[in-house]
Order: C-alpha cells, then sequence, then structure tokens
C-alpha cells in the first residue's frame, strides 16, 4: 500500500513539473490586470510585449511550440495577440456592403490583385480574414473575450483553413479558452 502512495505522489510530482504553468504579462504604468497564459517558463521568457494591447509569439509549426523571435520561414508563424473591445469593434467593416469576386469552398475572396483579401468562418464559428503579402500570408480572427488573433505565416501554406485551425488550437492552448 505504502509503494502505492508513493508511486500516486511521485507521479503527481512528475506531471505537476511538465505542465504549464501561468505566464502573466503586464504594464506596470497602467491600471488593469494583467495577461495570463499558459505556458513553460522557458517558453515564458520568449513572450514578446512592451505596453500597450499586443503580445507577439513566434510560434513553431507544427509543434506549437513559442521559439525565438525570426523572420517568417515554413516552419514558423507569428502570433500577435491584440486586446480589443467588442462593443466597439467590427471586423467585417471591410466587407460591409461588398460582394465576393469568388467563392468557393466557403471562402469568400473579395478584389482582385494585390489588394485582394479572403473571408470565411472559422471553426469557432468567428470570421478570418487573409491576405496575400510579397513573402507571407497575413490572418485575423476574433477570438473570445475581446481577443484579436493576427497571424502570419509562409505562402508555401495555402489551406487557409488549416492554418486558421491551427491558429485556434495554439491560443485555445495558452489562453484555456
Amino acid at each position: 500500500m505504502k509503494v502505492k502512495r508513493l508511486i500516486a505522489v511521485a507521479s503527481l510530482v512528475f506531471l505537476s513539473c511538465s505542465t504549464s504553468a501561468e505566464c502573466l504579462v503586464s504594464d506596470p504604468s497602467k491600471k488593469g490586470g494583467a495577461y495570463k497564459f499558459y505556458l513553460s517558463g522557458s517558453e515564458c521568457k520568449l513572450v514578446r510585449y512592451s505596453g500597450g494591447n499586443v503580445v507577439t509569439m513566434y510560434v513553431e509549426y507544427p509543434s506549437m511550440k513559442i521559439v525565438n523571435e525570426r523572420a517568417v520561414d515554413d516552419s514558423l508563424v507569428i502570433f500577435r495577440l491584440v486586446y480589443i473591445s467588442k462593443a466597439t469593434f467590427n471586423q467585417d467593416a471591410a466587407t460591409e456592403n461588398k460582394h465576393p469576386t469568388r467563392v468557393h469552398d466557403g471562402i469568400e475572396k473579395y478584389g482582385e490583385g494585390e489588394g485582394a483579401f479572403f473571408r470565411f468562418i472559422g471553426g469557432d464559428g468567428n470570421p478570418t480574414f487573409v491576405s496575400n503579402w510579397p513573402n507571407s500570408r497575413s490572418a485575423r480572427h476574433l477570438f473570445s473575450d475581446g481577443i484579436q488573433i493576427r497571424y502570419q505565416y509562409a505562402l508555401k501554406h495555402k489551406d487557409l483553413k488549416a492554418m486558421d485551425g491551427f491558429a485556434l488550437d495554439f491560443v485555445k492552448k495558452i489562453t484555456r479558452k
């Protein structure tokens, strides 16, 4: 019986060491709460925050590991979590009174050429907008509790919905929402 208890206690200690802890980032000059994420201590140190309402993370794709800052490549997604007021923010303003030039597989395309962008409904029921840049794609997705996920990734990744799924899974993992 003592051996079983010892094994159970050792298992709990090991599990608590391997799980994520709270990672708080805040601007001491402003009143209000800190931004809270669930990350390992080493990943928390890699979170970029210099005040205001934007938190930046460089995330390895597909492992979801937070890594050191670097330029976008095939295995990196740059996340900028922007804290907004849902009461005054209208993400659909870009498509109001406009009609898509094409719709395929639930993805609407607006415009042509360099100014074109895509809109679709993400896995959580919220809209996602994606624009192409010369070397990457830039996406934005309204998440729960007034967080807009802005993420940038390599043009190589052509499946917009899969990349949005990755973004949602990552943010859900680190916020536990």
